[in-house]
């Protein structure tokens, strides 16, 4: 969600702040990962870098081309790309009901589980934030709510219930999860193409690394995976999933690089050895797996030696 405008060429343009970030150059974002790896992708480019915007007046969506020269150009904006889009950017929660508890009011006055709130008592809800804070600050009994199911808009009326938190403190609440829960088939289908949209970006980024568009500061070895695990693992368990998942597909995509003593340095010598007829001689093999293995030690000495000056 967009916060404070920084650009001046933003000032002139429509974006309002409370609009919301829905696609880069095209590719929906749902997620700060999503917008990293975007902006990370057209790292070293010019010209326009275009921002699909949703907005929190029309609930239309609307495109701004920002001009850009050598994007992202530093190590410093290559770290949090995020903050380099000449707004601010506000991290909130999406109003999709991802669970409904049992016995609630939500259960028990017909809200689903994928239903977007859309407004309580005739306010806009643009977040789950929105919406809690709504609800932790109103005084009356019942709320009124407009909420989108599918493609069908559907009316509730809903009484409030009292609980106390951990705090011991009385606090106003309808029973709801925020999130989206996919079928299988669906689940299936978005892990298909997030399995190949990550594997598209990493050989693209390492493509910008060997021309020098993105900074070899990106690159970790064993000890910036180490950390990286234990800053996940406290976070939640759903990011030190997602973290796993992108480990095995770099390290799956880095395996096929065309590199003598990788998998995909085997498929290449297999194939030469295909269109020849014949096995290599010896000797070219060797001389082969030798600069393989000079390459690969090399790259990992780098990686180790990025790790530890992040110490220091």
């Amino acid at each position: 969600m967009v916060g404070g405008i920084t650009s001046s060429y933003l000032l002139e343009s429509d974006l309002q702040e409370g609009d919301t970030l829905a696609s880069i150059n095209g590719k929906k974002v749902l997620s700060v990962q999503d917008i990293r790896l975007e902006l990370l992708s057209f790292s070293g480019s010019s010209g326009a870098l275009e921002l699909g915007i949703l907005s929190a007046a029309t609930e239309l969506e609307y495109r701004i081309d920002v001009p850009v020269n050598n994007f992202l150009d530093s190590s410093e904006s290559q770290a949090s790309p995020e903050n380099f889009l000449g707004f601010d950017l506000l991290v909130k929660l999406q109003p999709t009901i991802g669970g409904v508890l049992k016995d609630s009011p939500a259960d028990l006055n017909g809200l689903k589980v994928n239903d977007r709130i859309l407004s309580v008592n005739n306010k806009s809800i643009q977040s789950y934030e929105d919406l809690s804070a709504f609800i932790s600050g109103y005084t009356g009994s019942s709320l009124d709510f407009e909420v989108q199911r599918g493609d069908r808009m559907v009316s509730l009326n809903m009484p409030l219930a009292v609980r106390t938190n951990a705090e011991g403190i009385e606090e106003r609440y309808i029973g709801i999860i925020p999130g989206i829960q996919r079928s299988i088939l669906s689940s299936i289908f978005k892990g298909v193409y997030e399995t190949y949209n990550l594997s598209s970006k990493t050989l693209m980024f390492v493509g910008k690394m060997l021309v020098g568009d993105l900074g070899t500061q990106n690159l970790s070895g064993p000890i910036g995976i180490v950390q990286m695990a234990g800053d996940t693992a406290k976070a939640g368990f759903l990011p030190f999933l997602y973290l796993m998942a992108l480990l095995s597909i770099s390290l799956g995509v880095l395996n096929l690089l065309p590199i003598p003593v990788l998998d995909g340095g085997q498929l290449v010598m297999l194939g030469v050895e295909a269109a020849r007829g014949s096995p290599m001689p010896e000797r070219m093999e060797n001389a082969f797996f030798m600069f393989g293995w000079v390459a690969v030690g090399s790259l990992m000495i780098f990686a180790i030696f990025n790790d530890i000056s992040k110490f220091f």
